[in-house]
């Protein structure tokens, strides 16, 4: 991983200003709240620095794409991150979960967590 990058998502992630959901990059639930799984934070910080592009989901209500992408890291994101799989495979597997994106849709880590394991394993 891109070592400028990894350090600004670790600081994303435990800065507390990002809430965390599971199952979709970014998520807005009916009354306006919005979240993000661990993946969306980083394609968060991809749309701030002119990498890729946000936009609605016209398929569901309330999700979004980066890329054109609801649930994974699409190439253009993967190579600027420096990250080899969609789904952010990790070298050494935490209980079942072989990925950052399975470590945040268990729902048992919480960035901070997540930030502790990329800083670890990324």
């Amino acid at each position: 991983m891109h070592q400028e990058i990894k350090k600004d998502w670790l600081e994303a992630l435990r800065s507390g200003k990002y809430t965390q959901g599971k199952y979709s990059l970014k998520k807005e639930n009916e009354e306006g709240k919005v979240s993000y799984c661990c993946l969306g934070v980083l394609c968060d910080l991809a749309v701030r620095q002119g990498i890729v592009e946000e936009e609605e989901n016209a398929s569901y209500c309330g999700e979004y794409l980066f890329d054109g992408e609801e649930t994974s890291l699409t190439p253009k994101l993967r190579e600027w991150a420096g990250i080899e799989t969609p789904e952010a495979k990790i070298d050494k597997p935490v209980g079942p979960h072989t990925s950052l994106m399975a470590l945040n849709d268990s729902g048992d880590y919480t960035f901070p967590q997540i930030a502790q394991i990329i800083e670890d394993q990324l």
